[in-house]
């Protein structure tokens, strides 16, 4: 499989633009600073005590809305133009498939536009933008930059499943609480070394730890409590409230750990088990025969799970509850990982990856290193469609990031 045609050295700057953009720290790889910079009581964590186990921290941007955030730069700008509600039909390229010529838009109220620039580029996330390239087939019959039948396949997400319980010791550092790091707008979980993961060909793993305060059912009648609370002559609503106070221990336990800066012990943690998907060409967008209201063709996915994926849910499982047992941090009650296991509960994160991969050669993808589709001179793709592999972590970090460092290449060739 074709390596990525950017490195890490070359994207650095644009993904520290992106940190300042969204308001984190830009010191990714440290957990112990991003656990400082918050606030966060630091225990000692697993990189210190075991040889393959990692901390993988997420930090959560806190108050981001790019449309309220950018709102009035965009308005106050002599060269943007903003229309809402026009909804992209066709890319149209000139006769010889060389560039694109319009683009055919369209309202829901019947009016149609044709729109001309220079430049153009769809960001319009990995299903849409799939779709849009193997439906605009006029010139091209298979879809533009289809020539080697990559526009709409190796569609990955950041799937996960729930599987086993984890009855902690309180040697289990609280960092690793879902909820309690969450008061601190951080998300701390356990994965593996990179040493590790090549040495046992592992895709990127890591493993949430969600508190159990209660039964199950007794959390859900604490929501029906709060959503019921003022339906009158709700019987259902006093059956719920009885629920609640036959475990009110455990509702308690849940209330302080959602208002206190400190750790309170949970009854047991669900295992929630997150993996980068193998990137698989029969994993794909394909086009149906049914039409929109605006008479486009509507898009279907054809998401598959590989053997590896569930080879890799499997075996982070089995190896974090080794190394905790070996760490004192406490026992798993372990369910068997299989296929029929993964398939039954596996989803997904509405991270939609893949479909116009990048690519030095245009035989092994859709868009180039600067995110050009292949052989088209002003088309480019925006967005974690040119992903060739999905990593562990959300990419919103890594969108704005190739987004800022599209935008410049831009500018450079407008400047021309």
């Amino acid at each position: 499989m074709p390596k990525w045609p950017v490195g890490h050295a070359e994207i650095a700057p644009y993904i520290a633009k992106a940190a300042e953009q969204l308001g984190i720290s830009s010191k990714f790889f440290d957990p112990h600073a991003i656990f400082e910079n918050r606030g966060v009581p630091v225990d000692e964590l697993v990189d210190r005590k075991s040889e393959i186990l990692q901390t993988k921290v997420f930090q959560i941007a806190q108050d981001i809305r790019l449309g309220p955030k950018y709102h009035d730069e965009l308005g106050a700008s002599p060269n943007l133009r903003i229309y809402h509600h026009l909804n992209l039909t066709q890319v149209r390229l000139t006769s010889n498939g060389k560039e694109v010529s319009h683009l055919d838009c369209a309202t829901l109220n019947g009016r149609k536009v044709q729109v001309r620039a220079k430049i153009f580029a769809l960001c319009c996330h990995a299903i849409e933008n799939a779709r849009l390239l193997l439906t605009s087939n006029d010139v091209m019959n298979v879809g533009i930059g289809n020539a080697h039948d990559h526009v709409g396949r190796y569609f990955m997400d950041h799937t996960h499943i729930f599987a086993s319980r984890f009855i902690p010791s309180p040697e289990f550092p609280a960092a690793y609480d879902r909820m309690y790091a969450d008061l601190f707008h951080l998300n701390a979980n356990v994965g593996f070394t990179d040493d590790f993961i090549r040495k046992e060909k592992l895709l990127q793993y890591y493993c949430r730890f969600n508190p159990v305060y209660m039964d199950p059912r007794t959390r859900e009648a604490m929501g029906y409590v709060r959503d019921g609370f003022m339906a009158p002559g709700n019987f259902a609503y006093l059956r719920d409230v009885a629920t609640m106070l036959g475990e009110v221990g455990g509702v308690a336990r849940f209330s302080l750990s959602r208002t206190n800066l400190r750790h309170i012990q949970p009854d047991y943690y669900e295992l929630e088990h997150r993996l980068e998907q193998a990137p698989n060409p029969d994993s794909r967008v394909v086009i149906s025969d049914r039409r929109d209201a605006l008479g486009s063709l509507i898009a279907d996915l054809d998401w598959r799970i590989l053997d590896e994926d569930v080879r890799s849910f499997k075996l982070g499982q089995e190896r974090i509850a080794s190394e905790f047992a070996a760490l004192g941090y406490g026992r798993v009650e372990l369910e068997e990982i299989t296929r029929d296991l993964v398939e039954s509960r596996v989803a997904g994160h509405y991270h939609q990856i893949g479909t116009t991969r990048m690519s030095d050669a245009p035989e092994d993808g859709v868009v180039d290193r600067n995110q050009r589709v292949h052989g088209v001179g002003n088309l480019y793709i925006g967005g974690s469609s040119v992903f060739p592999t999905a990593g562990y972590s959300g990419p919103t970090m890594m969108i704005v990031g190739f987004t800022i460092r599209l935008a410049e290449h831009i500018e450079k060739q407008l400047a021309a």
